[in-house]
């Protein structure tokens, strides 16, 4: 998910919203959310999750049905033992804050029999279909029947990373300090849950997944995109490593696996499928595959044949492990997707080399000079390392999806026209620049994650899908003809809170947004996010109780 907003509106913005949730005078505690009941060692614990950007909580109160109060929870923890419970059938959880705010209290059924919303067997590999004269589509392999994407990111922020897996971290003064850094600055759109030296960080809770898959089942979600982040992120402060684990680490970390197994097992439980992406596109940064990439990562593997090698390595890795722990988890992967969204540098080699030739892994030299030849050696790269990336995904788990996840032209400046040789633009501080959905398209990739929001274009949702449509050339014969062999969805869309100031906008703008990549042949979407909290400007599916997941059921 990329931002592109003029800085001092989000400034703004995002100062005043911090206001607002920090200052109890002025607001309630915002309600816990995803709350239910999980049977765990024949024990039920009730969980509940608390949200970040409310800074000022103190407790939950948990009560039953006559208003009798039956437990204090103090902040952070958020579960509660119900095992003995057996006369209640409904409780309540009542966030409080500091000062004794209330929140609208969130009502739980301990009856509810969640089985039924399990699936009825382990989940039908998800293949592409073609028909002449018609786009291509997603087909369930067992049971022959269309699939049209109908899902949500689902990135589980903590400390301000997209990192849903990283295994538990004990709080340093380092990552104490950058929570810090990160709660003061409102205009980062950003505010992450306090920590204190020697907390437990709980990016990953298997409760907390188990409830999403429910939530997702049950308002008619099939799909969950998630980021498999490789390397780490920011280590000295946060302790974040990602599949690279510590630097004595042998291949991937166990522990990363571990968590993500347990959410793909659950997903397959449901019937849910997930997606996940590899992050930016960096190498683990462990030492073996420091050693095996020779130190190449992010836009540089495209251009080292140690690069391709060593990710061609880890894509072995990541499937071969989910096939030692349970081989049918293998078909609840929906796709991998090489990166979360695909771009070229300007600042990094080789296109900030803008004088001489450059010769590309194949021996085929291109004047830095010439635009064409720029262009062209981009075109090189792109399709090479996909067909690189599909061979390795082919040899672990035949027939399993590619794809690959990209943002508009239009959403950092750019047009065909003044990118067309991958240089810097003066006036132009994105240094990103995006492939045409036609040239993704022409690669080996099964089929394109198209992202879309506003960006500052007016008009409707149809409106503002056509208008990056037309900037990545979907609207051309060429694109007609790719889509026949090869879907596209729209793997985020959403709508930031200074573009869509309420939520009933927000939920219009949406609804039309994805409406018109449907009415377009899109085949599917997945909605940035359920829950990110985190970023504070943006509307979540999960703000005022679920209004917008709900939205999406009619």
């Amino acid at each position: 998910m990329i931002e592109n907003m003029k800085p001092m509106i989000k400034l703004f913005i995002s100062f005043l919203m911090f206001l607002s949730i920090n200052n109890p005078i002025n607001a309630n505690p915002y309600p816990v959310y995803f709350a239910d009941i999980i049977e765990e060692n024949n024990q039920k614990i009730l969980h509940f999750e608390w949200r970040p950007d409310y800074q000022s909580y103190d407790k939950a109160i948990i009560t039953n049905s006559k208003g009798e109060v039956l437990a204090e929870i103090n902040y952070p923890k958020n579960s509660y033992n119900v095992t003995k419970l057996h006369e209640e059938n409904i409780l309540y959880v009542t966030a409080l804050g500091k000062n004794g705010e209330k929140s609208k209290p969130v009502m739980v059924d301990l009856k509810k029999d969640y089985s039924i919303l399990y699936a009825k067997g382990p989940s039908g590999k998800i293949i592409i279909e073609k028909e002449k004269g018609q786009n291509a589509k997603f087909v369930n392999a067992d049971n022959k029947r269309e699939f049209i994407v109908k899902g949500v990111n689902f990135c589980g922020i903590r400390s301000g990373y997209h990192d849903a897996f990283e295994p538990d971290i004990i709080a340093t003064q380092a990552l104490v300090n950058h929570v810090k850094r990160v709660n003061r600055n409102p205009a980062g759109g950003s505010l992450v849950h306090d920590a204190k030296v020697g907390d437990t960080i709980k990016f990953y809770d298997p409760r907390r997944s188990e409830i999403l898959m429910r939530t997702l089942k049950s308002n008619g979600y099939n799909l969950v995109r998630v980021f498999l982040i490789t390397r780490g992120i920011d280590s000295e402060n946060t302790n974040i490593r990602g599949l690279s684990g510590p630097p004595d680490t042998k291949g991937i970390s166990r522990e990363y696996m571990d968590n993500f197994i347990n959410f793909l097992t659950l997903a397959q439980r449901y019937g849910i499928y997930v997606m996940p992406c590899f992050g930016d596109n960096g190498m683990p940064d462990n030492n073996y595959f420091k050693k095996m990439a020779k130190g190449a990562t992010g836009q540089g593997v495209l251009f080292s044949e140690e690069g391709i090698k060593a990710k061609q390595h880890y894509i072995k890795l990541f499937l071969q492990y989910i096939k030692s722990k349970d081989p049918s988890l293998i078909n609840s992967l929906f796709a991998l997707t090489m990166e979360n969204e695909f771009a070229f540098r300007s600042d990094e080699a080789p296109f900030n080399q803008i004088s001489g030739s450059y010769t590309f892994i194949d021996g085929i030299t291109y004047d830095m000079t010439n635009d064409d030849e720029r262009r062209a050696l981009a075109n090189a790269a792109i399709q090479n390392y996909y067909a690189k990336m599909k061979e390795a995904v082919e040899a672990n788990a035949p027939g399993l999806l590619v794809g690959e996840g990209t943002f508009p032209m239009g959403a950092v400046g750019k047009t065909y026209d003044n990118s067309k040789g991958i240089r810097t633009i003066e006036g132009n501080d994105d240094l990103r620049f995006p492939m045409t959905a036609v040239e993704l398209l022409k690669t080996d990739i099964d089929f394109l994650d198209f992202h879309v929001y506003r960006w500052g274009v007016k008009g409707t949702g149809a409106d503002v899908f056509h208008h990056f449509a037309e900037n990545m050339k979907l609207l051309t014969p060429e694109a007609s003809e790719f889509m026949k062999s090869k879907p596209i969805i729209m793997g985020e869309f959403g709508s930031f809170n200074f573009e869509e100031t309420t939520l009933d906008e927000a939920i219009i703008f949406v609804k039309e947004l994805n409406d018109a990549a449907l009415e377009f042949g899109f085949k599917g979407s997945a909605y940035w996010t359920i829950d990110t909290f985190v970023q504070t400007n943006l509307w979540n599916l999960m703000w005022e109780d679920g209004k917008m997941l709900k939205a999406f059921r009619k």
